[in-house]
């Protein structure tokens, strides 16, 4: 799925963050349209769709500074973790794909994520 209804231009060199599904079933829900719309809702089914032409677009996390979204570093529980805004409090929460590097307060160094694993779309504030 390469969807960029916005057309964000943040592609440098042609490059993009591969992205994989933890969870099968929610890599087949936003596969198309169809699934999006009927499991999310079309409203939302939409937001959701342009987070994901963002994450398409981008040659690294570092890429999406700026952003609709505000992709942020997760704490607690969710160390390791990023999220994407969505709707009200729901996230499209993410994990590097591979190991990054660290930066010296033990970060994440964005610039490294080159692939990641979509985790799930939640309201973690719940939790």
């Amino acid at each position: 799925m390469h969807h960029n209804p916005k057309g964000y231009s943040l592609v440098k060199g042609g490059a993009e963050i591969e992205i994989q599904w933890k969870d099968r079933r929610l890599g087949k829900i936003c596969a198309d349209d169809r699934s999006g719309q009927r499991h999310f809702g079309a409203d939302e089914w939409r937001v959701v769709r342009r987070r994901l032409g963002s994450l398409h677009a981008a040659p690294t996390l570092d890429d999406l500074e700026g952003v609709p979204g505000r992709c942020h570093a997760l704490g607690g529980d969710r160390i390791g973790q990023f999220a994407m805004s969505l709707w009200g409090p729901y996230r499209l929460v993410f994990a590097p794909a591979r190991t990054p590097a660290n930066l010296p307060d033990g970060g994440i160094d964005r610039h490294s994520v080159t692939a990641i694993e979509i985790v799930e779309v939640t309201n973690y504030h719940d939790d």
